[in-house]
């Protein structure tokens, strides 16, 4: 934790304005117990900072350092009303309503991120991968999760992806076509994710598209460290 934290503190250094390691920084001085590295004094120097220099991260920083009983689908519908129509409030929306399971609320705020900004297409993996961790805590419900995360994928195989995430959709697919016992639909599935792919990630974690993007290029994008979505 310790080399992690300096490591985002001087990318900082050089780059003060990297919106994206200052809020890791956040979330990890935030969440982690001052013996774990934590340090609730730095993320709030940090929270306001991103407050002072992007809005949005900057709501997304002070929600990390407010009370865990905080209701974060309020906290983003009001960051929602100064910013309409914004794919990242609504990112944030969609997932504070997937953690109180609201799933149609959910995949409402989805659908709008991603008419706002086709980049946020990976929020479909998002739900399908809701929709099996679900089946793990009550396989009872199986018999709806699993064709909901069947249709979440298939939605974002429309979006034609890049090609190592296209082999990873698929290779999740078939994993959620075993689920249903479809083992003939799993293995052709699973057949043609290799074909296009034979090296794509077997995780269940969405490869971050940073993994794809040029060596030279400095990637702006944000994923929680410590949150599974």
């Amino acid at each position: 934790v310790a080399a992690a934290l300096a490591a985002y503190e001087s990318v900082l250094k050089l780059k003060p304005d990297y919106n994206a390691a200052a809020l890791n920084l956040v979330e990890l001085y935030s969440v982690l117990h001052d013996d774990q590295g934590g340090d609730k004094a730095k993320a709030e120097l940090y929270a306001t900072k991103l407050e002072e220099m992007d809005e949005i991260f900057g709501s997304k920083a002070r929600l990390l350092i407010m009370p865990e009983d905080t209701d974060e689908v309020e906290y983003w519908k009001k960051v929602l009303d100064s910013h309409e129509g914004n794919a990242a409030v609504l990112e944030e929306l969609g997932k504070a309503y997937m953690g109180t399971e609201m799933i149609e609320d959910c995949v409402a705020c989805f659908e709008k991120a991603v008419a706002a900004d086709p980049a946020y297409s990976t929020l479909f993996l998002d739900l399908g991968r809701y929709y099996v961790m679900t089946t793990w805590r009550d396989a009872s419900k199986e018999e709806m999760t699993m064709p909901a995360s069947e249709k979440a994928i298939n939605r974002y195989l429309e979006s034609d992806p890049l090609t190592p995430l296209k082999a990873f959709s698929m290779g999740l697919l078939a994993k959620v076509k075993r689920g249903m016992k479809d083992e003939e639909g799993a293995k052709e599935i699973a057949v043609k994710a290799n074909e296009i792919d034979a090296y794509y990630s077997k995780a269940f974690a969405i490869p971050p598209l940073v993994l794809f993007e040029h060596p030279a290029k400095v990637s702006l994008s944000h994923k929680y460290m410590l949150r599974p979505f």
